[in-house]
């Protein structure tokens, strides 16, 4: 049987601890590789973390010039390999930027299905060079595209506007999150968590996730008295700044910067409340694991109601109070914690039914 030949564009030089790479090995493990054949695109050098699993899946890597400094030789490179491989698919998920150029290439080289993914709504840079280019992309990657995919409602609205699109969820291995008591003691015992409340966030450090004003929340919460612990799970470039003013408010003793771990599935069981004050996202997958592990979660309005997947997730206003924060905080961090395998699956984030439809769209243009 012919395989469906498929092309993943990434983002960076290499796959990293991100959401949107996360999302897309979570997919990628579910996905027959006896009828897809999966090979990756990059832009740079670079080590990747999933490399070696990825090479003995029988998927191939590819790393072009850097399209912001090598954009003529970049396209070129890209265009050589559509043209040698003939690929079926090209799935592309990265900035609109990024996007609009796989787009362009692809259709140049008449790859007969051609995928922008959104994951975000919002371009993410403070240049305002940046910011146009990557808007004026967004408006007219629709022009290239067969298909157009979007991780939330909002994202899918804010990138492809009134053109149609597919929400492909978010999908994860819930199994791997669900709670259990025992692992949850185990975990707090080698944490020497005692009797703290343990707040829990997971992201990359940086603007988007409104740490600065986390670190503000957890000080009040601290100020009124209760053991606690806020656990930062994530690297970024805003790591020392955040360090100091964590000291300025005199809260370091009680804050853990724990940095990029691939055993976020285990921190969440000895959590209590998961909290993520973003100002902007496409779709929080970190949201859906905290869900599956039953963990509450208080998160900012910024953020797509879709991930109101249960009663324990609560959204509260970045223009409310600290205190309105901090209440929702201690309100829900008492509430008992259950399996919850079937909400996720009835919720369409069980990566085990999702990805067959990835899988049998890639083969026959058809998502359901």
């Amino acid at each position: 049987m012919k395989k469906t030949k498929v092309l993943v564009v990434m983002g960076g030089s290499y796959m990293g601890y991100g959401g949107i790479e996360s999302m897309v090995m979570n997919y990628y493990r579910n996905i027959n590789k006896d009828k897809v054949q999966m090979d990756f695109v990059f832009f740079g050098e670079g080590e990747g973390l999933y490399d070696e699993e990825l090479l003995n899946n029988g998927s191939r890597l590819f790393h072009l010039p850097i399209k912001s400094k090598h954009y003529f030789k970049s396209q070129k490179a890209m265009k050589t390999l559509l043209l040698n491989e003939k690929y079926d698919v090209v799935h592309a998920n990265l900035n609109a930027a990024g996007i609009l150029a796989a787009m362009k290439m692809a259709k140049k080289c008449a790859v007969p299905m051609r995928v922008a993914h959104a994951h975000s709504t919002n371009h993410g840079t403070i240049s305002k060079i940046r910011w146009f280019w990557n808007d004026y992309a967004r408006k007219n990657i629709f022009k290239y595209t067969t298909h157009n995919f979007a991780c939330s409602d909002i994202a899918g609205e804010w990138y492809f506007g009134k053109q149609n699109f597919t929400i492909v969820p978010n999908a994860i291995k819930t199994e791997r999150f669900l709670f259990n008591q025992k692992i949850r003691e185990r975990v707090r015992n080698e944490n020497q968590c005692d009797d703290n409340l343990i707040i829990g966030h997971v992201g990359n450090l940086g603007y988007p996730k409104n740490q600065r004003f986390l670190l503000k929340v957890f000080a009040h919460l601290v100020a009124r008295g209760g053991n606690a612990q806020l656990w930062l799970v994530g690297e970024g470039e805003d790591r020392e700044e955040l360090e100091q003013f964590a000291r300025t408010l005199n809260i370091s003793s009680k804050v853990r910067i724990l940095g990029k771990r691939d055993d976020v599935h285990l921190l969440m069981q000895a959590m209590d409340v998961f909290v993520l004050p973003s100002f902007f996202e496409g779709f929080p997958v970190v949201v859906v694991e905290a869900v599956a592990a039953d963990l509450p979660c208080v998160i900012s309005d910024s953020i797509t109601k879709m991930t109101l997947l249960s009663e324990k997730v609560r959204m509260v206003s970045l223009e409310d109070s600290i205190d309105k924060w901090v209440s929702e905080i201690e309100e829900v961090s008492s509430e008992e914690r259950k399996n919850s395998l079937e909400l996720i699956t009835e919720k369409g984030f069980n990566i085990a039914v999702e990805a067959k439809k990835i899988e049998h769209f890639y083969c026959t243009g058809r998502y359901e």
